[in-house]
Protein backbone atom coordinates (compact mmCIF):
# COMPACT_ATOMS: atom_id res chain seq x y z
CA UNK A 1 0.00 0.00 0.00
CA UNK A 2 1.12 3.58 -0.62
CA UNK A 3 2.55 5.49 2.37
CA UNK A 4 -0.67 7.51 2.62
CA UNK A 5 -4.03 5.75 2.43
CA UNK A 6 -5.75 5.65 -0.95
CA UNK A 7 -8.39 8.06 0.33
CA UNK A 8 -5.80 10.52 1.64
CA UNK A 9 -4.04 10.48 -1.71
CA UNK A 10 -7.33 10.97 -3.58
CA UNK A 11 -8.11 13.98 -1.40
CA UNK A 12 -4.59 15.39 -1.75
CA UNK A 13 -4.92 15.10 -5.54
CA UNK A 14 -8.26 16.93 -5.53
CA UNK A 15 -6.98 19.77 -3.40
CA UNK A 16 -3.65 20.11 -5.20
CA UNK A 17 -4.89 19.77 -8.78
CA UNK A 18 -7.82 22.17 -8.54
CA UNK A 19 -5.74 24.76 -6.68
CA UNK A 20 -2.92 24.30 -9.23
CA UNK A 21 -5.23 24.79 -12.21
CA UNK A 22 -6.77 28.01 -10.86
CA UNK A 23 -3.36 29.40 -9.93
CA UNK A 24 -3.46 29.02 -6.14
CA UNK A 25 -0.62 26.45 -6.10
CA UNK A 26 2.66 27.75 -7.41
CA UNK A 27 5.03 25.40 -5.61
CA UNK A 28 6.40 22.13 -6.93
CA UNK A 29 4.08 19.13 -6.62
CA UNK A 30 4.34 17.65 -3.11
CA UNK A 31 4.40 14.01 -4.26
CA UNK A 32 4.90 11.72 -7.24
CA UNK A 33 1.14 11.20 -7.66
CA UNK A 34 0.40 14.97 -7.64
CA UNK A 35 3.22 15.52 -10.13
CA UNK A 36 1.79 12.79 -12.37
CA UNK A 37 -1.76 14.17 -12.18
CA UNK A 38 -0.60 17.69 -12.96
CA UNK A 39 1.27 16.47 -16.05
CA UNK A 40 -1.43 14.14 -17.36
CA UNK A 41 -4.25 16.54 -16.44
CA UNK A 42 -2.48 19.35 -18.29
CA UNK A 43 -2.17 17.12 -21.37
CA UNK A 44 -5.86 16.19 -21.29
CA UNK A 45 -6.96 19.78 -20.79
CA UNK A 46 -4.58 21.08 -23.45
CA UNK A 47 -5.88 18.67 -26.07
CA UNK A 48 -9.54 19.15 -25.21
CA UNK A 49 -9.81 22.71 -23.95
CA UNK A 50 -12.74 23.63 -26.20
CA UNK A 51 -14.79 20.52 -25.42
CA UNK A 52 -14.21 20.97 -21.69
CA UNK A 53 -15.10 24.65 -21.92
CA UNK A 54 -18.36 23.85 -23.72
CA UNK A 55 -19.31 21.18 -21.21
CA UNK A 56 -18.76 23.48 -18.25
CA UNK A 57 -20.66 26.30 -19.99
CA UNK A 58 -23.59 23.96 -20.68
CA UNK A 59 -23.74 22.87 -17.06
CA UNK A 60 -24.02 26.52 -15.92
CA UNK A 61 -22.98 25.46 -12.45
CA UNK A 62 -24.00 27.67 -9.57
CA UNK A 63 -22.41 26.43 -6.33
CA UNK A 64 -25.17 27.93 -4.19
CA UNK A 65 -27.97 26.29 -6.16
CA UNK A 66 -26.32 23.07 -7.34
CA UNK A 67 -23.57 22.38 -4.80
CA UNK A 68 -22.10 18.92 -4.46
CA UNK A 69 -25.17 17.22 -5.97
CA UNK A 70 -24.60 18.42 -9.55
CA UNK A 71 -20.88 17.74 -9.39
CA UNK A 72 -21.43 14.21 -8.07
CA UNK A 73 -24.11 13.58 -10.71
CA UNK A 74 -21.57 14.41 -13.39
CA UNK A 75 -18.94 12.19 -11.77
CA UNK A 76 -21.47 9.35 -11.42
CA UNK A 77 -22.26 9.63 -15.11
CA UNK A 78 -18.59 9.20 -16.04
CA UNK A 79 -18.71 5.72 -14.51
CA UNK A 80 -22.35 4.91 -15.28
CA UNK A 81 -21.40 2.24 -17.80
CA UNK A 82 -19.43 0.39 -15.10
CA UNK A 83 -16.11 0.93 -16.84
CA UNK A 84 -13.23 2.22 -14.73
CA UNK A 85 -9.84 3.47 -15.82
CA UNK A 86 -7.13 5.82 -14.67
CA UNK A 87 -8.12 8.08 -17.55
CA UNK A 88 -11.64 8.44 -16.22
CA UNK A 89 -10.30 9.15 -12.75
CA UNK A 90 -8.06 11.85 -14.22
CA UNK A 91 -11.18 13.30 -15.86
CA UNK A 92 -12.86 13.65 -12.45
CA UNK A 93 -10.05 15.97 -11.39
CA UNK A 94 -9.82 17.78 -14.73
CA UNK A 95 -13.55 18.46 -14.75
CA UNK A 96 -13.50 19.74 -11.15
CA UNK A 97 -10.64 22.08 -12.06
CA UNK A 98 -12.43 23.38 -15.16
CA UNK A 99 -15.53 23.97 -13.07
CA UNK A 100 -13.42 25.84 -10.51
CA UNK A 101 -12.01 28.08 -13.28
CA UNK A 102 -15.56 28.72 -14.49
CA UNK A 103 -16.64 29.73 -10.99
CA UNK A 104 -13.62 31.99 -10.54
CA UNK A 105 -14.43 33.86 -13.76
CA UNK A 106 -17.91 34.46 -12.37
CA UNK A 107 -16.60 36.06 -9.21
CA UNK A 108 -16.98 33.11 -6.87
CA UNK A 109 -14.66 33.15 -3.90
CA UNK A 110 -11.80 30.87 -2.96
CA UNK A 111 -14.10 28.68 -0.86
CA UNK A 112 -15.87 27.44 -4.01
CA UNK A 113 -12.51 26.40 -5.48
CA UNK A 114 -11.64 24.56 -2.27
CA UNK A 115 -15.06 22.87 -2.27
CA UNK A 116 -14.64 21.61 -5.83
CA UNK A 117 -11.21 20.16 -5.05
CA UNK A 118 -12.69 18.48 -1.99
CA UNK A 119 -15.65 17.12 -3.99
CA UNK A 120 -13.31 15.49 -6.52
CA UNK A 121 -11.05 14.05 -3.84
CA UNK A 122 -13.92 12.79 -1.70
CA UNK A 123 -15.66 11.25 -4.69
CA UNK A 124 -12.58 9.32 -5.76
CA UNK A 125 -11.75 8.36 -2.16
CA UNK A 126 -15.21 7.02 -1.47
CA UNK A 127 -16.49 5.67 -4.80
CA UNK A 128 -13.31 4.43 -6.46
CA UNK A 129 -11.19 3.27 -3.51
CA UNK A 130 -11.74 -0.44 -4.14
CA UNK A 131 -10.92 -0.20 -7.83
CA UNK A 132 -7.74 1.74 -7.03
CA UNK A 133 -6.74 -0.90 -4.47
CA UNK A 134 -7.36 -3.67 -7.02
CA UNK A 135 -5.08 -1.93 -9.51
CA UNK A 136 -2.21 -1.68 -7.04
CA UNK A 137 -2.64 1.88 -5.82
CA UNK A 138 -1.63 5.35 -6.80
CA UNK A 139 2.15 5.02 -6.89
CA UNK A 140 2.46 1.41 -7.96
CA UNK A 141 -0.08 1.64 -10.76
CA UNK A 142 -1.34 5.18 -11.48
CA UNK A 143 2.10 6.77 -11.61
CA UNK A 144 3.60 3.79 -13.38
CA UNK A 145 0.81 3.69 -15.98
CA UNK A 146 1.41 7.27 -17.02
CA UNK A 147 5.18 7.07 -16.68
CA UNK A 148 5.49 4.22 -19.15
CA UNK A 149 2.81 5.10 -21.68
CA UNK A 150 3.90 7.11 -24.71
CA UNK A 151 2.23 10.47 -25.16
CA UNK A 152 0.07 9.08 -27.99
CA UNK A 153 -1.53 6.65 -25.51
CA UNK A 154 -2.37 9.59 -23.27
CA UNK A 155 -4.18 11.13 -26.23
CA UNK A 156 -6.31 8.01 -26.65
CA UNK A 157 -7.11 7.95 -22.94
CA UNK A 158 -8.00 11.63 -23.08
CA UNK A 159 -10.31 11.19 -26.07
CA UNK A 160 -12.24 8.35 -24.45
CA UNK A 161 -12.53 10.16 -21.15
CA UNK A 162 -13.65 13.41 -22.77
CA UNK A 163 -16.34 11.49 -24.63
CA UNK A 164 -17.40 9.91 -21.33
CA UNK A 165 -17.49 13.33 -19.71
CA UNK A 166 -19.60 14.79 -22.54
CA UNK A 167 -22.14 12.05 -21.98
CA UNK A 168 -21.93 12.57 -18.22
CA UNK A 169 -22.68 16.27 -18.53
CA UNK A 170 -25.66 15.64 -20.77
CA UNK A 171 -27.06 13.10 -18.30
CA UNK A 172 -26.40 15.38 -15.32
CA UNK A 173 -28.14 18.29 -17.07
CA UNK A 174 -31.25 16.19 -17.62
CA UNK A 175 -31.45 15.37 -13.91
CA UNK A 176 -31.10 18.91 -12.57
Amino acid sequence: MDYMSYGEIARELGKDFVRYKVGFETHAPPSLHTKTLRRVGDEVEERHVLALHRMVQQLQYDPVVHGRKAVYATFDSIFKDGAYSWGRIVMVYVFAARLAKYCRTRGRDKIVVEDLGRYAGDYVAYHLKHWIEEQGGWVDHFCETFRTQPRASHSYIAITTVIALCLACMIALRHM
